[in-house]
């Protein structure tokens, strides 16, 4: 998913971002500044195995998201 699309979206219902996140995304999620962005779906990339997660991995993407980084 292009998230540049959502800067053209102008719907006022708040939204998940989801599909394909990873580590690797947290600074260019950081920088979208949109209230309407309630949640962040980060399942598989973050699992060792299908429902098996890593914890030091969402710890570092929570850490970069939060600004703690």
């Amino acid at each position: 998913f292009d998230w540049r699309i959502l800067a053209a979206y102008q719907g006022s219902k708040p939204y998940f971002l989801s599909g394909g996140i990873d580590l690797a995304h947290a600074e260019a999620i950081k920088e979208i500044q949109d209230p309407r962005l309630y949640a962040l779906d980060i399942n598989s990339k973050f699992e060792f195995e299908p429902g098996l997660k890593d914890a030091e991995k969402v710890s570092a993407f929570k850490a970069i998201i939060e600004g703690s980084k």
